[in-house]
């Protein structure tokens, strides 16, 4: 090309991209403000430079430049990446931006670097199960890509990516499509390990720097072999002092020369990236199959944890455990406030708690005046709760001999006549100290002491009221008397509407009030106001303040609040970890919970099973379930402790009867999928309806499926729409398809197809193939409904782009037939084709067809022949028929 014919094919690229930005395809960033810019070191041959930036203040990005600052490849790199970047696992291209007057992309930013940092930094702490994840999500994109026709063409080590533990392919820089020749420069040997072959042979085999080689997905294929390699070993391919990526190796490698496959490798996994990096390309399996054979690998590993517990996705109950549990501790922060709070009285000579009365064995009444001016400080100044109070006085008291404590009950007996013995005496009654607890006595001596406004005794007798209408008048008179700790049971009353009407405005007036003498439960109630926008405007670093004032008064629930709050709003886990660390060192059985979930994940925290146990362990013995769930499923893979299927069965059982609605769907999982003496629907349906009464969605599906199918149990089609009703309504897209079905076809109820379109577009927006393709279908056939083609190559393609193997069938048809779409027989075949690959059975027959009468693709009777037969053999009545006529 001669520079005047470039300089014109530039700014035609140039022109695109100013149309690109008008038209919003893309957005252009401004250089200007961008901060914090520093590049990155860059060992990646395709692209130019690379700079980590920040932008708006707090949005990580990336810029890079393209290589020799070639505008022709950004503007490649931007088409190919925008048709696919919304995938989950790959990178997001954000737009454009100009660096030293020249065109550069702006992508996501990827907090975990290559996955070869990745993996240096975290090869130990791995599972397998870990492994399998990052390679079936790694196989997840590129079956997207493919499907769009696209070939990656440089996968390798620097160009697959981590952020937060997920799998982010990029580097589009020299995609392709399939129908195109790509070029490869001189430059292969830095990632040569990672090149099929068959192109290396054609790089180093000819004279010129740069020559075109035809690659195809199964290129891509081999790539991902290696990748595969690399997740089980850790290590670069053919990566040592001695070896360098030079002709030498490339022979080697033309020649048949692999990596060794590492010790401890499960077979299954090995057989897969072993096939994909076959020397003819032939023999390499498809993306599809590669997809496929792992989510066989990834389901099996979870069916057989245990030989006595089946067929259960545990890690997916224990991740739904965790979310549902988040929502529900978060929710009832309040309800934990305003419970009283036991102090642990070992520490009562360190906070200068305990009084010296030893000096005061003859005067009894300075004694009592001396504990009774202390009270009041407790509650005053100090801001202590009742109950805390109580462990106090009584320990000061029984500091005092037998005989001493007698004389102060006789002496409260005789001195009846101040507001103060009044109180105290009634204090010790309700207390249950030195006398006998007796709540009436205390009553009647509260109401006396209250009667001459003494405060602190109508903050008592508010306690002691079950009316609330009473107990809210008697801490307002108590709260107008200047007492403190009635201003936060003020605020309690006004929130929760107990005794007034609920006004959070003038509960956040109460807790204004109640925090000035240092109110420790006030100020938790009054941060998590402002972490809520309750009586106030959402303010999280008010929140935080408040927090922390309590929190440092060593008050769990506060040290838990701002856990929750750093783990929720501010996503930072190593400070969310170090208030949980707080909180369950100071007792909170919800905070130990979350203490063993992050070292069991390693979130804040360096991943330790055994630590994990230990607070799991911890959580348990103070009653909690989900921590007796979470034991549970240690014990199970023995992390943290020895496998012990016993034990595991023990405490799944033991939670669900405490209640927990997970335990309680496992163990009906278990009594369902048993294939010994276990097995027992009648307790599978009692365990899941437990479950599913709490509102867990997914007992509540199971429930609407054995009703539906009626297995083990009288089919109940009425009952199998109510549960799947419930399930719906709560988010389940499985019900909400089944739900959708059942309208669609009148099933225990009126036939109703806006109804079905309402469940499956729910269904379908939660990305569920089957529900997508539903959706297709009725818009195609117009059943019920005016057809619509558009809605329905649309629902089709977003069931493609789902992996859903019906849909490529039906999409095939469209196009077979041009219905909806402009009739293409190439494409016909090609969805046919996908459609096989995964298995769908009028697949087969059509492709055999295909081949029979040369549709999208030569005349080939063989093939046709072997899937008439293979489409027969499983029941196609017009496969037999073709067969008899072929």
């Amino acid at each position: 090309m001669s520079i005047t014919e470039k300089q014109n094919s530039n700014l035609n690229y140039i022109r695109w991209i100013k149309k690109a930005i008008e038209n919003n395809f893309i957005i252009y960033y401004d250089h200007t403000e961008f901060k914090n810019k520093k590049e990155v070191d860059n060992s990646n041959n395709s692209v130019g430079k690379i700079f980590e930036t920040n932008w708006n203040s707090n949005t990580n990005l990336v810029v890079k430049t393209s290589y020799e600052l070639d505008i022709r490849k950004i503007v490649n790199e931007l088409k190919l990446q925008k048709e696919v970047d919304f995938h989950l696992n790959i990178l997001r291209i954000y737009g454009v931006s100009k660096l030293d007057n020249q065109y550069s992309l702006v992508l996501e930013y990827a907090d975990g670097g290559s996955l070869y940092f990745y993996l240096k930094g975290n090869f130990t702490k791995l599972e397998w199960d870990d492994k399998y994840c990052l390679a079936s999500q790694l196989a997840s994109a590129i079956d997207f890509i493919h499907s769009k026709g696209i070939i990656h063409c440089n996968l390798h080590e620097e160009n697959v990516l981590i952020h937060k533990n997920n799998i982010k392919v990029a580097d589009f820089s020299l995609s392709k499509r399939a129908n195109k020749a790509s070029n490869y420069s001189n430059k292969v040997p830095d990632f040569l390990p990672y090149l099929d072959p068959k192109i290396l042979n054609n790089v180093y085999t000819m004279k010129c720097e740069s020559q075109l080689c035809k690659m195809n997905f199964k290129s891509d294929i081999y790539s991902i072999g290696v990748l595969f390699w690399l997740l089980s070993s850790g290590r670069r391919p053919f990566y040592d002092k001695d070896t360098q990526y030079n002709i030498s190796l490339a022979m080697d490698i033309v020649n048949g020369k692999r990596e060794e496959i590492i010790k401890g490798t499960p077979v299954e996994y090995s057989d897969i990236y072993t096939a994909c990096w076959s020397d003819d390309p032939d023999e390499r399996p498809s993306i599809q199959i590669v997809v496929s054979c792992l989510r066989s690998i990834i389901d099996h590993s979870i069916k057989s944890i245990t030989n006595e517990i089946k067929n259960e996705a545990l890690d997916n109950d224990f991740e739904y455990m965790f979310d549902d549990y988040d929502l529900s501790i978060h929710d009832n922060i309040p309800n934990i406030v305003i419970d009283d709070f036991s102090l642990n009285t070992s520490d009562l000579m360190k906070k200068n708690l305990l009084l010296n009365l030893s000096d005061l064995t003859n005067n009894v009444e300075k004694i009592v005046d001396k504990l009774i001016d202390h009270l009041i400080r407790l509650h005053d100044e100090l801001g202590y709760d009742p109950t805390e109070i109580k462990e106090i006085i009584s320990q000061n008291i029984q500091d005092i001999n037998k005989s001493l404590q007698i004389k102060i009950s006789d002496w409260l007996i005789r001195n009846q006549t101040s507001s103060k013995y009044i109180f105290f005496h009634g204090f010790l009654y309700y207390n249950g100290i030195i006398v006998k607890k007796d709540e009436d006595k205390a009553f009647g001596l509260f109401s006396k002491a209250s009667k001459s406004n003494y405060p602190i005794a109508q903050f008592y007798l508010g306690k002691l009221y079950k009316d609330p209408k009473k107990a809210f008048y008697w801490y307002q008179k108590s709260a107008e008397n200047g007492n403190k700790h009635a201003q936060f049971y003020l605020g309690k009353c006004y929130e929760e509407g107990k005794g007034i009407e609920k006004d959070g405005f003038k509960a956040f007036e109460c807790y204004e009030k109640a925090v000035k003498n240092g109110n420790k439960f006030a100020q938790l109630s009054l941060g998590y106001f402002y972490d809520n926008g309750i009586g106030t405007q959402v303010d999280e670093e008010k929140a935080i303040e408040w927090y922390e004032k309590s929190a440092i008064q060593e008050y769990d629930s506060a040290q838990l609040c701002l856990g929750f709050l750093y783990k929720r709003k501010k996503k930072e886990s190593k400070k969310s970890f170090h208030w949980f660390e707080k909180a369950a060192k100071n007792g909170s059985k919800v905070a130990q919970f979350y203490l063993g979930k992050y070292y069991y994940y390693g979130t804040g925290i360096e991943k330790d099973y055994g630590k994990s146990f230990e607070w799991y362990e911890k959580s348990a013995k103070q009653g909690d379930n989900n921590a007796l769930y979470a034991l549970a499923n240690l014990y199970m893979k023995g992390r943290g402790t020895e496998k012990n299927l016993e034990e595991a069965s023990y405490l799944i059982e033991k939670a669900a009867k405490k209640g927990n609605k997970f335990a309680q769907l496992h163990l009906g999982t278990i009594y369902q999928n048993d294939k010994g003496t276990k097995k027992n629907i009648k307790r599978t349906i009692e365990w899941y309806k437990k479950s599913a009464e709490q509102g867990y969605s997914i007992a509540q599906y199971n429930l609407g499926y054995l009703y539906e199918r009626g297995e083990g149990i009288d089919q109940n089609i009425e009952l199998s729409l109510y549960w799947y009703e419930k399930a719906a309504k709560n988010g389940n897209k499985f019900a909400q398809l089944n739900l959708g079905y059942f309208y669609e076809n009148g099933m225990g109820t009126q036939k109703d197809i806006k109804k079905a379109i309402n469940w499956y577009e729910k269904s379908a927006k939660q990305e569920y193939g089957n529900a997508q393709c539903s959706l297709g279908y009725l818009y195609e056939k117009g059943k019920g409904i005016d057809q619509d083609l558009e809605k329905a190559i649309y629902w089709y393609k977003k069931a493609t782009e789902n992996g859903y193997e019906a849909a490529y069938y039906y999409l095939g048809k469209c196009y077979h037939y041009g219905n909806g779409v402009e009739k293409n027989e190439v494409k016909a075949f090609e969805h046919y084709k996908k459609s096989v690959e995964k298995g769908y059975l009028n697949g087969i027959y059509m492709l055999g067809y295909c081949y029979e009468n040369g549709i999208g693709t030569n005349i080939d009777k063989e093939k046709a022949v072997k899937l008439y037969n293979d489409a027969a053999k499983r029941g196609n009545r017009d496969a037999q028929k073709r067969l008899e006529l072929i």
